[in-house]
């Protein structure tokens, strides 16, 4: 007999995030950023053995590429996933340039459920309710790190979102790491 999957959709109200919030007040960010806090806290509560895909197994997703350049297997450690990265930058990249970009990012630390793409394209409002988190095709488990800079790399393109994140993560900004990461997702983008 063949396996037969489904997919599960419902129309939920609201609209991106980013259509409006440059319309929202800073009352209405402050709500929102109270919310989606909530949601990230948790999410991260959420808890794996390993880092990989949602599905007990390694990572599909656009973050990693050609297909033949997938991971073969999940991971135990965040030095074993960055690794992974090291290993894909080496195939263009000089020793130097690898480990200086990859120097930026926590060698440490937890990891957990992550949206992995959480901007205000995938964030439905309605007024200042979330409504919905959309695409969750990136969704896993990563280092902690992972989510808040892919949240911080759409900063500049929505003062408003900036706002939201300086409430969400209101330590100073991590700068290095968000700039790492920008080049890493850059660098191999341009490259594979």
């Amino acid at each position: 007999m063949p396996r037969v999957w489904y997919i599960c959709m419902d129309e939920v109200p609201g609209v991106p995030l980013h259509k409006v919030i440059h319309t929202l007040s800073p009352q209405q960010l402050d709500h929102i950023a109270s919310q989606l806090k909530a949601i990230l806290d948790e999410m991260h509560s959420i808890s794996a053995p390993h880092l990989g895909s949602v599905n007990g197994g390694p990572f599909r997703n656009q973050y990693f590429y050609l297909r033949s350049l997938q991971p073969k297997k999940v991971w135990t450690s965040v030095p074993e996933f960055i690794d992974h990265f090291r290993q894909l930058l080496m195939l263009f990249g000089t020793v130097e340039y690898t480990e200086e970009l990859l120097a930026d990012f926590p060698q440490d630390g937890a990891f957990c459920f992550t949206h992995g793409d959480l901007i205000p394209q995938n964030i439905l409002v309605n007024g200042s309710t979330i409504t919905g988190i959309i695409d969750w095709s990136t969704a896993g488990f990563y280092p902690a790190f992972w989510e808040y800079c892919r949240m911080h790399e759409e900063a500049s393109n929505y003062p408003g979102w900036s706002h939201i994140l300086d409430i969400i993560f209101p330590a100073p900004r991590r700068e290095r790491e968000i700039a790492a990461f920008h080049r890493l997702r850059g660098v191999l983008e341009y490259n594979l």
